[in-house]
């Protein structure tokens, strides 16, 4: 599973003495995506061994999600898609092309509600995660500062275990002290989740 913070692609670190979040987007490639792998838009369709990618590295322009269905040319959004194909579709029509005669060059023929991508629920993906019986591993490794050897810290996580639409307790206070500024981490609520300030979220891409 690929994270997005911290940055898999960047090693990942973090500081093992405060607390973190980790982050990890349920897009078309995710494991915990019902409708991942199913060859909706073929630039996302995965094939072992391959590396699993990230949605997000197409935010940032690092490569292509989308490609045109006539001409072919890729774009890392669905809206240039969108805008491409209207566009064409307009020197297509100024330049004698028909629907009929150009077939699958022609860009007319592209109807931009086809475009669009099924979005998935969060109860699908709880479903998902519930019958498939999914097993989320975590693992963090560090190096311990007095013999420099390399720990590891795992925990595994089934359905059963994870509570949704929910968020942790603040743990980190900024305080001030006569002239200066400290942090304190109240360790106590590490693990208590907040049921009063939830953010309602129904669907994911």
């Amino acid at each position: 599973m690929r994270i997005t913070h911290p940055d898999d692609a960047m090693g990942s670190r973090i500081l093992l003495g405060l607390p973190s979040v980790i982050a990890h987007p349920i897009d078309s490639w995710s494991p915990l995506n019902p409708k991942a792998f199913s060859k909706q838009n073929q630039m996302r369709e995965y094939h072992w061994p391959d590396v699993l990618r990230r949605e997000d590295d197409t935010f940032s322009g690092d490569r292509s999600a989308y490609s045109c269905p006539a001409c072919g040319d890729c774009f890392s959004s669905l809206i240039s898609l969108k805008n491409h194909v209207s566009y064409a579709s307009q020197i297509d029509k100024s330049s004698g092309f028909d629907e009929k005669t150009d077939g699958e060059c022609c860009h007319s023929r592209i109807s931009l509600n086809e475009l669009e991508e099924t979005r998935v629920s969060i109860s699908q993906v709880l479903e998902h995660v519930m019958t498939t019986r999914t097993e989320i591993i975590c693992m963090i490794e560090g190096t311990d500062l007095s013999t420099s050897t390399a720990v590891q810290a795992r925990q595994s996580y089934t359905g059963d275990n994870i509570d949704h639409q929910l968020g942790f307790k603040k743990c980190v206070f900024c305080q001030e002290r006569d002239s200066d500024s400290f942090v304190r981490i109240d360790y106590g609520r590490f693990h208590e989740l907040d049921f009063g300030s939830t953010e309602t979220i129904t669907e994911v891409n």
